[in-house]
């Protein structure tokens, strides 16, 4: 909470000290709930300050759909803002993997989206 953009990584990617792990979320649910909640908000202030791990970050959460909904549309967004943040970020053929899981609506979405979250968080 204190700016730290490794601090707001770290959080969002180790639940065990966040609320205890998987056994402590059946017994807490409310904290998981935060906890995804911090996490969401954590990488979202990391991505705006140019954090391209944190578009990663936000691209597998979104890929994986634990701490948000699932959504390939927004994946593939965030891994496409991270390639172009960064080149080394993403080889084109592990970015055509993701992009061809999508319809050519979804993947114009998609392009449309990364630009913004790019100009967000990069230019």
């Amino acid at each position: 909470m204190q700016g730290s953009v490794e601090a707001m990584l770290l959080y969002a990617a180790d639940t065990e000290s966040a609320f205890g792990g998987s056994a402590s979320a059946i017994q807490n649910p409310e904290a998981v709930i935060e906890w995804k909640q911090n996490s969401v908000s954590f990488l979202n202030t990391a991505a705006s300050q140019g954090s391209v791990d944190a578009l990663v970050a936000l691209g597998r959460a979104n890929t994986n759909g634990i701490i948000v909904e699932k959504n390939p549309t927004e994946a593939y967004a965030y891994y496409l803002a991270a390639k172009k943040a960064m080149p080394s970020a993403f080889s084109d053929k592990l970015l055509g993997r993701y992009k061809n899981e999508l319809s050519p609506t979804q993947q114009q979405a998609a392009i449309s989206r990364a630009d913004a979250i790019y100009k967000g968080c990069c230019q």
